[in-house]
């Protein structure tokens, strides 16, 4: 009897052990395929410039970069201070740098499973830590230069922390007493009839390590601390927690304002002033809660019209998850969703490409409540009632002892029959529960898929490319070519690439005149046959463009590219020692009524070894013309083919025809890149004004009302090659 006593008492057990192994591996084997889709192509794009700020802030001292943070609103100092440790271990190459962000992205994914697993059962943990490994918005800033998956682990680990503390502790209330939907604490105690549970040992360190971890996350994204004051308000409306579990958990907040007491007084005045000059994004919250929708379930690299019906089905599922878990779970994970969406969204924040970042301590939450949607199509309510059908009453006259033989025997018939018949709808609804489940959980998965090959191998969908922008700077590498940077070079959307192979000036130079910037931009433009200007677009650095409006009146612009907030532009410059000159001739021809072309000019120079034609057009306007009137340069060869092209306004597109003044000259440079062999093309220049609408100004005598220019001095014996 007392073996199978212990049988029958170990057996359960048993399965339960046997099915928190197996649970427990397909953790593992979700946290595995999480990092391998973390580290997949993890250097294949270019640092975009965020990501080259968080390189060169942590090139600095410790004291540099809490100084550099004062200035960065909602960016504390604690990644940077990781990253300058970082760096001298595992390097500063694209793979390495972001490998830091890989490592706190793939902690997210068990950590997530624990949190849920505590709150609502390790069957939705299990689904909700599936989620998060999948989620494109939590891979592509595991494989992003920046805090936001550090700031996403240690909010989650914090939030873990505050439940296991406040769950340790016991309820204050006498045993007997519930409350529904009440958290189970992840440790059961069992107070004494009357008694409030004391806090245990372990308790009090947890209560210690949240402290540490939330002003860990407070110290890399101050917006974190948005879910965390959710969470607090969580427990503390908890009034079975009063006063012993509420009074410690406050204790632990003010802890966590001690740890940080030493930044907040440094950055405080910074902060402050910061604040008062922010405002209102000016993007609706009907904007936002829709964009979060799309990027929390699909990331950014998602065709929106392509997953707008499996966004639904994730809506589906959040709002299913919501309503059917108990009261103070949906308490818990309600605010936790919704109070940091509002409150950044009330503070106000920077609505350029990649707002969505600054919710992602709201994202845990919403993968949790889609879990639980997909969990209770799948395997019902977590808390349901079992209905129990009346047993059917017999009647009929007979004998005492055959009636309650039919009785017992019709009884047996009938309970058997109605067990089935309940076993068949009850296996009928489970079937077409769980199809419902594999469906939406597919079509989650699908949209993930879309994403993720999209982020992966489109580069539609990749980050601004620096790299590869930067690559004709120096490529080749030639002595008739110098790098003009308006900006320190600690600045390092272009420095991070630049490997400093040719060489390079800051203009204007920190404390330099006007005079001296001038002296030294012609002095560069003597030297050099090619010069690069890199030019960043805040207006800190230059903010009269007077670098830009100087190249533009005295070089001659080849080509501009825009990436980010940075243009790369090329400049050719005429030999003044000895200018060879192709083409040159005063004209006097008018261009309908706008323009007069007095004269032209035409000269060849070579610059990081390819040929360039330099074209100056002297312009006398007319009129100050009703319409926008652009010029057109075509470089055309024998049989008439275009070669290259040039459409801009006079003045390397610094004069509107709305600045034109009769009578004035312009002098409107260009030029155009020559093929290797234009020796022996018979290249020739047609030049023309054309209006907004395409058409083009007369010209007399012309069919096409455009002026043929020849470029004799291009032929071989007039060329030296």
């Amino acid at each position: 009897m007392g073996t199978a006593q212990h049988i029958a008492t170990k057996v359960p057990g048993s399965r339960e052990t046997a099915r928190w192994r197996g649970e427990r591996g397909v953790v593992v084997l979700i946290v595995l395929a999480g990092f391998g889709l973390r580290v997949f192509r993890l250097g294949t794009q270019s640092l975009w410039g965020d990501e080259t700020i968080s390189v060169f802030r942590a090139y600095g001292s410790l004291a540099e970069i809490t100084e550099k943070t004062r200035h960065e609103g909602t960016l504390p100092p604690l990644y940077y201070y990781l990253l300058h440790f970082w760096i001298p271990f595992a390097g500063s190459g694209e793979t390495s740098v972001r490998f830091l962000s890989l490592i706190f992205g793939v902690l997210a994914v068990p950590l997530l499973y624990v949190l849920v697993s505590a709150t609502l059962g390790r069957r939705v943990g299990t689904i909700a830590a599936l989620i998060g490994a999948l989620s494109p918005f939590w891979i592509y800033y595991a494989q992003e230069t920046r805090t936001y998956a550090q700031v996403t682990a240690l909010v989650i680990l914090a939030i873990y922390l505050l439940v296991r503390a406040g769950a340790d502790a016991g309820p204050e209330t006498p045993a007997g007493s519930t409350t529904a939907g009440e958290l189970e604490p992840l440790r059961p105690t069992t107070p004494l009839p009357g008694a409030t549970a004391r806090p245990r040992a372990s308790s009090r360190w947890l209560w210690v390590a949240y402290a540490v971890v939330a002003a860990s996350a407070l110290a890399s994204f101050y917006f974190s601390g948005f879910a965390l004051f959710a969470a607090t308000a969580w427990l503390l409306t908890d009034r079975r927690r009063w006063p012993g579990t509420a009074l410690r958990c406050l204790l632990a907040q003010i802890g966590v304002l001690a740890l940080l007491t030493p930044l907040l007084i440094y950055v405080a005045p910074s902060l402050v002033v910061q604040a008062g000059s922010v405002s209102r994004a000016g993007v609706p919250l009907s904007t936002v809660l829709r964009q979060l929708a799309y990027t929390f379930d699909y990331g950014t690299s998602a065709s929106q019209a392509q997953v707008k019906p499996l966004v639904a089905v994730a809506l589906i599922l959040a709002a299913l998850g919501l309503i059917s878990i108990p009261w103070r779970q949906s308490l818990f994970w309600g605010a936790l969703l919704v109070i940091p969406v509002l409150a950044i969204f009330e503070v106000s924040f920077v609505p350029h490409p990649g707002w969505e970042r600054y919710f992602v301590a709201a994202s845990p939450a919403w993968y949790a409540l889609v879990a639980a949607g997909l969990s209770t199509f799948a395997f019902g309510l977590q808390r349901e009632a079992a209905i129990r059908a009346p047993w059917p009453r017999s009647s009929g006259l007979t004998s005492p002892g055959d009636a309650r033989q039919r009785r017992r025997r019709s009884s047996r018939e009938r309970t058997a029959r109605s067990t089935e018949a309940r076993r068949s709808w009850i296996g009928i609804a489970r079937v077409a529960r769980l199809g419902v489940a594999g469906a939406a959980g597919v079509a989650l998965m699908a949209g993930m898929a879309s994403s993720l090959q999209n982020y992966y191998f489109d580069q539609t969908y990749w980050r601004s490319d620096l790299r590869d922008a930067e690559k004709p700077v120096e490529m080749p590498a030639t002595p008739d070519v110098a790098v003009i940077v308006n900006g320190p070079p600690q600045f390092p959307s272009f420095f991070y690439y630049f490997r400093k192979t040719i060489p390079w000036f800051e203009l204007p130079a920190p404390g330099a005149s006007s005079e001296q910037t001038l002296r030294k931009l012609a002095d560069l433009t003597r030297r050099y046959r090619g010069v690069w200007f890199v030019k960043y677009h805040p207006p800190d650095y230059d903010p009269n463009n007077f670098v830009e409006v100087w190249l533009d009146q005295h070089a001659y612009l080849v080509s501009s590219r825009w990436v980010e907030n940075v243009t790369y532009s090329l400049y050719a410059t005429d030999d003044p020692a000895a200018p060879r000159v192709v083409a040159s001739a005063s004209i006097g021809q008018k261009f309908g009524t706008a323009a007069e072309l007095v004269s032209y000019r035409a000269s060849v120079v070579r610059a990081q070894g390819g040929p360039y034609l330099l074209v100056t057009l002297s312009w006398r306007a007319l009129e100050t013309p009703s319409q926008s009137i652009k010029v057109f340069a075509h470089l055309v060869d024998q049989n008439s083919t275009l070669i290259t092209q040039s459409d801009h306004f006079p003045e390397a597109d610094l004069r509107p025809a709305s600045t034109w003044r009769p009578g004035e000259i312009m002098d409107d440079r260009f030029a155009l890149r020559l093929p290797d062999d234009y020796a022996r093309r018979g290249l020739r220049l047609n030049i023309g004004l054309y209006r907004a609408d395409g058409s083009r100004l007369t010209v007399p005598g012309s069919a096409d009302s455009s002026l043929t220019i020849q470029l004799p001095g291009l032929h071989p014996e007039h060329v030296a090659r």
